[in-house]
């Protein structure tokens, strides 16, 4: 374990890259709330999944970093790792593929700002080897704090994400966010649908009702997306979320929209005092997709998570269409990437361009789109 002491700073760097050496530490997903900011892909339930499904199969090499103060207090933690592409070595999160968020999880009430140099100046003293730090789909905030990796730079990032913030009841909610004639047509379709068996919403009360409709979940998404689009195409991110539902079964929430006994749609999401993220879902096509069931699903979970006393329904990453109506605000996710050697300003000279591009496509697109 590497102890970077900072001169100038009431705060220094503690690498380790030994996962067990700092475990037991470490925030779980039950600790999100006041006494940890967060969002549930830095916990130890994640790394825990990934060390035991993804991390094997990789050639990264992680490493764990946690900001604390010279008395020993943490202040923020940041799972990592070291990834080589193209000759280049970058710093970024853990389990890149199904991270939606780059933040650490933090201690609530210390100065974000120095928690972020303290992290950068103990990464270029004592941390391993690397080029330049590409932290991907970086929020502005933390909880109430400022993502402290926003003060290494950033840049606008390609994808967005949006969350509802669940205020009233279900109904003046649904009222809100949907026009009379939308609600109209979300009602004939669920009377259209249910002339074809008993339409039940329903959340799995043990892992394996669970581990069934997760089951079913990759049934339907590898039916509608091309294998190169789909992430749940590779064998260990599937064990992963199965690994998750297993394991963490008292903040894995899984649902299923059924219809005559018929899973048509089902979700996989993530609780944590309050924040709901559903970070999988997917529907039957074929006959099924006249009567949007994907739609209706989302329906239901809003107000499932209505009866349960959420305050927030995070979508996860993605500018989908269907999640405007539900959202009143984004993230407002960035890019983070700053260079260390000269090969890394190279890469990030390239990398800085082909976002920026792909930043520019979405507006362009939108701008054409709503000329129609």
């Amino acid at each position: 374990m590497a102890d970077c002491t900072q001169n100038n700073f009431r705060s220094r760097l503690r690498i380790s890259y030994d996962w067990s050496e700092v475990r037991d530490e470490w925030p779980c997903l039950g600790d999100i709330g006041p006494r940890i900011s967060g969002f549930p892909f830095q916990t130890r339930e994640w790394i825990d999944a990934w060390n035991r499904t993804i991390g094997p199969t990789t050639t990264t090499t992680p490493f764990f970093a946690i900001v604390e103060t010279l008395e020993g207090m943490p202040m923020a933690f940041f799972p990592l790792q070291v990834a080589r592409r193209c000759g280049v070595r970058s710093v970024e999160f853990i389990g890149k593929s199904i991270t939606d968020y780059g933040a650490p999880l933090l201690v609530p009430g210390y100065d974000f700002a120095e928690i972020g140099e303290t992290f950068w100046d103990g990464l270029l003293k004592k941390g391993p080897g690397f080029d330049l730090v590409y932290l991907r789909h970086v929020p502005a905030f933390v909880g109430a704090s400022t993502n402290p990796c926003r003060t290494l730079g950033h840049e606008p990032s390609p994808m967005q994400a949006r969350v509802a913030t669940l205020t009233g009841d279900w109904k003046s909610f649904y009222k809100r966010t949907h026009s009379k004639s939308t609600r109209s047509k979300l009602r004939r379709k669920f009377h259209n649908m249910a002339q074809m068996g008993e339409v039940r919403f329903q959340t799995a009360a043990t892992t394996d009702e669970a581990l069934v409709i997760l089951n079913r979940l990759f049934q339907m998404k590898s039916e509608l997306m091309l294998a190169e689009h789909n992430t749940l195409s590779v064998p260990e991110h599937v064990e992963f979320y199965r690994e998750m539902t297993r394991s963490c079964p008292e903040a894995v929430y899984v649902h299923a929209l059924t219809v005559g006994g018929e899973i048509v749609a089902a979700l996989w999401s993530v609780g944590t005092r309050g924040y709901y993220t559903s970070l999988l879902a997917s529907y039957a096509g074929g006959d099924w997709a006249r009567f949007s069931p994907g739609l209706l699903g989302f329906e239901q979970a809003f107000a499932w998570c209505f009866e349960q006393g959420f305050e927030v329904y995070d979508f996860g990453l993605g500018d989908e269409a269907y999640k405007f109506r539900w959202c009143d605000r984004e993230l407002n996710l960035a890019s983070v990437i700053r260079a260390r050697t000269v090969i890394g300003h190279a890469a990030a000279y390239y990398m800085k361009r082909k976002e920026a591009k792909t930043v520019r496509a979405p507006a362009v697109n939108g701008h054409l789109a709503g000329a129609r």
